[in-house]
């Protein structure tokens, strides 16, 4: 198997990136809908701004109070499905949103489970991406994501205005959903977990967590050897191949580490991988 050039490498994280700002991006119409909904909603039922109000707050504070469970659901089930689930949700609370005629009804639909599907989208989800896929420009692809839901804003409070006053307030929440659900194939088709997952590791790092100081990095298949060659120093997967007997690869496992403990350099500290990778104290803000 051929391994993959370092522009091709490099176009596979941006492209992560682009699936992600496109997937914040389409689930953005979400903060921009509350503005359009207060007038529609106070003139159709005579709910008094404050009880719409009420809703909204719900909506913010789940979207800023669930950030850090979705991290741990993201850790536990995956980003793709967390980030699917969470559209799918945003989703069913926009079009159940169209079929509200109770203040309760807005308080459920609109604070509660939007509140709790844009909380999975928010910030936590740029950071994810940005931190397993970014060593070098973390900062300016997580500075792109956070950005992306303002830009979405931008992108849809206009139209979302158009739709309430031409068409209804309920065609607001139909195209809210629609731009939600257009995520989901963004997520299946580009979007993966951990780079180390289609074979590479983070742009500008190692596949090693951290600085190697020393470490051995073992591949257990030989297309994963084949693929990160320049960064795997050992092939397990000869072993499955029949070109190996596991007692040969032990052996040559054990005299690579001997070699390595006495000042032979791994393969990613010979190529300077991982540099940045491990910063014990930050200095300045730190998102």
């Amino acid at each position: 198997m051929p391994e993959p050039s370092v522009r091709t490498v490099a176009r596979s994280h941006w492209v992560v990136f682009a699936a992600a700002f496109a997937i914040l991006l389409m689930a953005a119409g979400t903060r921009s809908t509350p503005s359009v909904l207060i007038d529609p909603l106070h003139e159709e039922f005579g709910w008094s701004r404050a009880t719409i109000g009420f809703a909204v707050s719900i909506n913010v504070l789940l979207f800023g109070f669930i950030g850090p469970y979705a991290a741990a659901l993201q850790q536990r089930f995956g980003l793709r499905r967390v980030t699917i689930f969470a559209l799918a949700v945003i989703a069913a609370g926009a079009v159940a949103t169209t079929q509200l005629s109770r203040p309760w009804h807005l308080f459920v639909l609109w604070g509660v489970i939007v509140g709790a599907g844009t909380g999975c989208m928010a910030t936590v989800f740029a950071s994810t991406v940005a931190s397993r896929w970014f060593v070098a420009r973390r900062g300016l692809v997580t500075g792109a994501l956070t950005a992306a839901t303002a830009s979405g804003q931008l992108v849809f409070l206009p139209l979302l205005s158009h739709l309430a006053v031409s068409y209804g307030w309920r065609w607001v929440g139909l195209v809210v959903a629609v731009g939600a659900l257009a995520g989901v194939p963004v997520v299946l088709l580009f979007l993966r977990n951990y780079p180390a997952d289609v074979g590479l590791r983070a742009y500008g790092g190692s596949v090693y967590g951290c600085k190697p100081s020393p470490s051995l990095k073992i591949a257990t298949n030989t297309p994963m050897y084949t693929r990160m060659a320049e960064d795997m120093d050992f092939n397990a997967g000869a072993i499955l191949d029949g070109a190996m007997t596991v007692e040969e690869a032990g052996r040559r496992i054990f005299e690579l580490m001997l070699a390595t403990a006495s000042g032979q350099p791994s393969k990613s500290e010979a190529l300077g991988f991982g540099a940045d990778e491990f910063v014990p104290w930050y200095l300045g803000a730190v998102m």
